[in-house]
């Protein structure tokens, strides 16, 4: 990004054939662009093994409905609940996110669907 290197960045689902990349304060500074500013982006395919929640498997474990549900999930979804919930800053933020997990696979939802649903929540 801006000839600045970084790894396992995902881009989010919104629906309707549209994605996001998150960026993080830390890269802001390093690529040295503020809200709205145009960067140059290369993309290559990241052979690293996948983030894993840890928590949010013993969690899964707990709860056969969810597990099943969450297992039926595509890969990619499921890789984008464990960034979710790897990317907290915080043990709160962390537990939330599980929860928030947790209730998605409940509604039979995927990650871009939990995602617009927490958003409207919070509206």
């Amino acid at each position: 990004m801006d000839d600045v290197k970084f790894e396992q960045i995902s881009t989010y689902p919104m629906g309707d054939g549209e994605f996001i990349i998150a960026i993080n304060a830390d890269l802001r500074k390093k690529i040295k662009k503020k809200e709205g500013a145009q960067i140059k982006i290369k993309f290559e395919l990241d052979e690293g093994a996948p983030i894993i929640s840890k928590e949010l498997m013993a969690c899964l474990k707990e709860d056969a409905v969810a597990l099943k549900q969450f297992q039926s999930q595509l890969l990619s979804h499921q890789n984008y609940f464990h960034r979710y919930i790897e990317s907290a800053k915080t043990a709160a933020t962390k537990g939330g996110r599980i929860v928030n997990t947790i209730n998605a696979m409940h509604k039979k939802q995927n990650y871009g669907e939990m995602i617009r649903s927490l958003n409207k929540k919070n509206q």
